[in-house]
């Protein structure tokens, strides 16, 4: 388990992981068998170990939206309809026929999502804040890198930059911050089979392959940044010093679990 804090623009985040090893319910805390209130009485020990997990956050409202898809979407926290009781007075609230990789985050909830090495990312700016996943296919739209794109933005950020703008927050006075991101040396690409993809990443955002063949989620994510006129962005704890933590390359069935809480302007009551 590892726990954190850190300051996005101003505004306080608590980070809470947990890995395989902290689980003693087969390695995964996969959240997608969790769709609805007869699912949380079906995965009682799932339950338990969440409901543990999100209690150390010190919160009791999170949000769960369907990240499985990697759409590169945010969508709103009232899409989230369906409202999960998993105990102790904590709620998580779902839906699986909407598709997001991010979702805005009031002051004193959470969101809480699983996966298999996913960073997650958190953007801040006039007190709102929007948490999410970015994984590769969470910041790079896979069908624009062969010409024919597939959603409105090329992935996860630029919809985080829409969101804001929508509600009178410009991409200049964002701040963003990516934790957990796979080290580039353990992201290999093979070269033939992933020579689009690869060339696509670094004509557009060179820092994000390394050696021809290794791709880095970090420097993705900065060129991106700076691509939308963000000038406060960065990454921190990465994968290999969350030690706890596993990703779909070391086991392909183990889950991690992140709760990301929204803890308000720092200095506030």
């Amino acid at each position: 388990m590892e726990r954190f804090q850190i300051c996005v623009g101003g505004t306080m985040i608590g980070i809470g992981a947990w890995g395989p090893g902290d689980i003693d319910h087969g390695k995964n805390w996969s959240l997608a068998k969790l769709q609805t209130q007869e699912d949380v009485r079906s995965n009682v020990a799932l339950c338990r170990h969440i409901r543990k997990a999100v209690h150390t956050m010190g919160v009791h409202t999170c949000l769960a939206p369907n990240v499985v898809a990697f759409s590169g979407l945010v969508t709103e926290g009232k899409a989230l309809v369906n409202a999960l009781g998993i105990g102790g007075k904590i709620t998580i609230y779902r839906n699986k026929l909407v598709s997001a990789d991010g979702v805005p985050v009031p002051k004193g909830h959470a969101l809480i999502m699983s996966g298999a090495g996913s960073p997650a990312i958190i953007a801040a700016g006039r007190g709102m804040v929007i948490i999410g996943q970015a994984g590769l296919r969470s910041l790079v739209d896979m069908g624009a890198v062969v010409g024919n794109p597939t959603r409105e933005h090329m992935g996860i950020l630029y919809s985080i930059v829409s969101e804001f703008n929508k509600n009178g927050v410009p991409a200049k006075e964002l701040s963003i911050h990516m934790v957990g991101a796979i080290a580039p040396h353990d992201y290999e690409h093979d070269t033939a089979s992933n020579k689009n993809l690869l060339e696509f990443i670094s004509e557009r955002w060179p820092n994000g392959v390394w050696k021809r063949k290794y791709i880095s989620l970090e420097g993705i994510l900065l060129g991106q940044a700076k691509e939308c006129g963000i000038s406060r962005a960065q990454t921190s704890h990465p994968l290999d010093e969350l030690l706890s933590l596993t990703h779909t390359r070391k086991d392909p069935t183990a889950r991690n679990l992140f709760v990301i809480a929204n803890r308000g302007k720092v200095g506030a009551n």
